[in-house]
């Protein structure tokens, strides 16, 4: 989709997202014209931000923040079914995990739960929930994160991207790149892989 924001028009809509359909589409377009675009957003498909490196060489690559936190959130939902299935269907622990799935994906501020980056989840905010004799969101999600080292992290690293993105903070995503605590599990070491071989994108 190409936009004239001087005009806030759409310019065009393209009807695919196969990158040789792409790749010739783009190079319809003059040496000229391809230097005038100012922003190219896209997602993380590697193929886009190729062709936008090479046909938009003056353009800011922008990489939606919205992929970026889904990333992170996929990856939580992944390893919870890992560590749910590691347990009885009629057990507590699976289901916990199973009724937590969604709350594990939450912002705790919507949840009313303060987050601590040293102390992580330190202060319990009263909330009734019927999980298995659990009483609060804060008891649940102490429980679940009690499983899984792997599980803790992600979920630490989720939380501290949506505050960034929240806050805009951008010497925080800086910071977080370098985090070496998140660098001690393979799942989470991966992900900020990805996250850092977008943010190449932006700095």
């Amino acid at each position: 989709m190409f936009i004239k924001p001087e005009k806030n028009r759409l310019k065009d809509f393209i009807i695919t997202s196969r990158k040789y359909y792409l790749d010739d589409y783009f190079n319809e377009y003059t040496k000229v014209a391809k230097n005038d675009i100012q922003f190219f957003v896209t997602d993380m498909w590697d193929s886009y931000i190729v062709l936008a490196k090479k046909h938009f060489p003056q353009a800011k690559i922008i990489v939606d923040r919205f992929h970026l936190i889904k990333l992170v959130s996929t990856a939580i939902n992944a390893i919870r079914n890992e560590v749910q299935k590691k347990y009885s269907i009629n057990s507590r622990e699976y289901k916990l995990l199973y009724k937590s799935r969604n709350l594990l994906r939450k912002n705790l501020e919507d949840l009313g739960i303060k987050y601590d980056k040293v102390n992580r989840l330190e202060f319990k905010y009263k909330k009734y929930r019927a999980y298995i004799g659990i009483n609060t969101d804060f008891e649940a999600l102490k429980e679940c994160l009690s499983y899984s080292k792997d599980l803790e992290l992600m979920y630490y690293l989720y939380q501290d991207v949506l505050n960034i993105f929240n806050d805009n903070d951008v010497a925080a995503f800086r910071k977080l790149l370098n985090n070496k605590e998140y660098r001690t599990t393979k799942r989470t070491k991966s992900i900020l892989k990805n996250i850092y071989k977008i943010s190449r994108v932006y700095y």
